[in-house]
């Protein structure tokens, strides 16, 4: 059933990008069919980016110390707390066998530090290198888009200055030196970062022709990226560390704009209330789905009859699992989400009971 537009719905399509991205995430991580695994590595990364850059509002590259504090909350403490928390119950996950070893005093108090450096160690919180490239590339990027400020023509400069990361992603791989904190991914990722802001400032997504035919577009460029997992069979992602870090740019900029496209038309629609709540809400399925994932292990370990150190098995336990990815990619969205939801009941229900106690 289609709703009615307002310029407010059209807005939420990024969120409606971000829902899908995460649950192609999910999916990715579930060990699902190659050629679907390829295709979501070809863009859904980079998506990601591409829309943290295109919402950078102007005030907090004007105001650095704004901007860049507010990544440090929204990304820097979600890395210590989650990270803290899961370094918190590693040894009970060990006794639950989720985890083949137990950390001792000293390993605690060793990876609590890594954690304080965005260097989580916790195989359950993997996914959570995003959350580190992304504090690292956008700080970068707003330092570098701040230096073009003083310049004119800063859209055209823009776009080059995102060529510019490119090249640079490709001299720190073939580069003997090695920075922390600032390699390859990091570097391509400030590419995209760039990308999405100016993207952005140019308004091709306010387009009326654009929004008009953005179904046909979206669906066109997506065609492009399946054609060429399938017919060049690129096993790329943003972690690829040869020269095809430039045709993945590429390729990933086309599927990035046509998921927003196909964002924009899903948007008139009533169920893509669902997709604009779960793209709000990535972070907690970022975080919880591949623990959620062990509630399906203990199921394949039941029907299987398989050994119970298989529950160690991350992401996924992989035999048996033609059908199961499916069940993985449903529960490692639907749990995380529904209890993010539970839990903001419980806080509203005791918050309101303390007021009427008072």
């Amino acid at each position: 059933m289609i709703k009615q537009i307002t310029l407010q719905e059209h807005d939420s399509c990024l969120s409606i990008t971000k829902g899908l991205c995460i649950i192609l995430m999910v999916i990715g991580h579930s060990d699902c069919p190659k050629y679907l695994h390829d295709i979501i590595y070809l863009f859904h990364m980079p998506c990601f980016f591409f829309i943290s850059g295109y919402l950078l509002k102007d005030k907090y590259v004007v105001n650095l110390a704004s901007g860049i504090w507010k990544r440090l909350k929204g990304l820097y403490v979600p890395i210590v707390k989650w990270g803290l928390v899961f370094l918190f119950f590693h040894n009970l996950f060990y006794i639950c066998n989720i985890y083949g070893d137990r950390y001792s005093i000293y390993e605690i108090l060793t990876n609590a530090v890594d954690i304080f450096m965005c260097r989580t160690k916790e195989r359950l919180l993997m996914p959570y290198w995003f959350l580190s490239v992304l504090l690292t590339s956008s700080i970068i990027s707003m330092l570098s888009i701040k230096a073009l400020m003083a310049l004119k023509k800063i859209k055209l400069n823009g776009y080059l200055l995102s060529a510019s990361f490119m090249i640079l992603s490709y001299l720190a791989i073939v580069s003997p030196v090695r920075i922390p904190l600032l390699g390859p991914v990091q570097l391509m990722a400030s590419a995209f970062f760039i990308t999405g802001y100016f993207f952005r400032k140019s308004g091709m997504l306010q387009n009326c022709w654009l929004q008009k035919h953005c179904l046909l577009l979206g669906t066109g460029g997506f065609s492009v990226v399946i054609s060429v997992a399938f017919i060049f069979s690129f096993d790329m992602s943003i972690s690829v560390v040869d020269w095809r870090i430039f045709p993945y740019f590429i390729i990933s900029m086309i599927g990035t704009v046509s998921i927003i496209l196909i964002s924009k038309t899903l948007s008139l629609f009533r169920f893509s209330s669902v997709l604009d709540s779960i793209g709000k809400k990535t972070i907690y399925i970022l975080t919880f789905h591949l623990l959620a994932f062990k509630l399906v292990s203990i199921s394949k370990i039941i029907q299987y009859s398989l050994p119970l150190s298989s529950l160690q098995e991350i992401p996924v336990i992989t035999v048996h699992n033609d059908i199961y990815w499916i069940v993985y990619s449903l529960i490692g969205v639907i749990v995380p989400f529904s209890l993010w939801n539970i839990s903001q009941h419980v806080q509203s229900f005791l918050l309101t009971k303390r007021e009427y106690i008072r």
